[in-house]
């Protein structure tokens, strides 16, 4: 007897019970395939939205953080530490300009707040009492040191004279070192931390003035003169 159309029937039916398998797989592997080709679409789709973000940043970087945003002051350390201390101390008012916090200044000497305040009034040197229109790097905005003092500030020259009116053992250091940080820490945050056009301007005419009124002074004291030197030689 023939039995091949019995075992093309039985391999039939497996080849078609293979396929339905095989079909209903793939049916339950639908929604992952899905939800795999949305996954790779949000993935291109935020690799696109970083890229934009990253070059949003360059652009904010340059401008902010390298050539300056104008108006908005920029932490800008020295690596100096104590320049870096004293720039931490040190505000803009919108009269007075640039000054130092009474804190800055006793820190840079290893004193007390209170006591370098008291110490400037015996030399007859006067802080400010000032609310700074701006603050820079870490401070705080706060009208007292939590004692119910108030914070006094002093500009460039005050501080200056400070350290020139001191006596050498009340300096924790030579008096012309601490003079030369006190200076830098100025220098640094009216150049680099301190980005207000207008104040800018303002120094840069202020510095051409008073070389312009040092050149001044000097011709001045040329031509009062009273005459050439003259050179007298031994005849011995």
């Amino acid at each position: 007897m023939d039995t091949s159309p019995v075992r093309a029937q039985i391999e039939g039916e497996r080849q078609a019970r293979d396929l339905a398998r095989r079909r209903d797989a793939l049916a339950a592997m639908g929604p992952m395939v899905e939800r795999g080709q949305d996954l790779i679409s949000s993935r291109k789709g935020l690799d696109e939205r970083l890229g934009e973000l990253g070059g949003a940043m360059n652009v904010v970087q340059l401008v902010a953080g390298e050539s300056g945003l104008p108006g908005i002051p920029r932490a800008v350390a020295t690596g100096n530490p104590r320049v870096d201390n004293l720039l931490r101390h040190m505000v803009v008012d919108a009269d007075k300009g640039v000054l130092l916090r009474d804190r800055g200044l006793a820190d840079l000497l290893g004193k007390t707040a209170g006591h370098v305040n008291e110490k400037a009034g015996t030399l007859q040197l006067e802080g400010y009492e000032s609310q700074p229109v701006e603050i820079v790097l870490d401070q705080i905005v706060q009208p007292s040191d939590g004692r119910g003092r108030t914070p006094r500030y002093y500009a460039v020259e005050c501080a200056r004279l400070f350290l020139d009116r001191c006596a050498d053992a009340y300096l924790p250091a030579p008096r012309e070192e601490l003079k030369a940080v006190v200076v830098a820490a100025f220098e640094h945050f009216e150049t680099r931390i301190d980005t207000n056009p207008f104040r800018q301007r303002s120094r840069r005419l202020a510095k051409a003035q008073a070389a312009n009124l040092a050149k001044a002074e000097g011709a001045r004291l040329l031509t009062s003169w009273p005459g050439p030197y003259r050179v007298f030689t031994s005849t011995h």
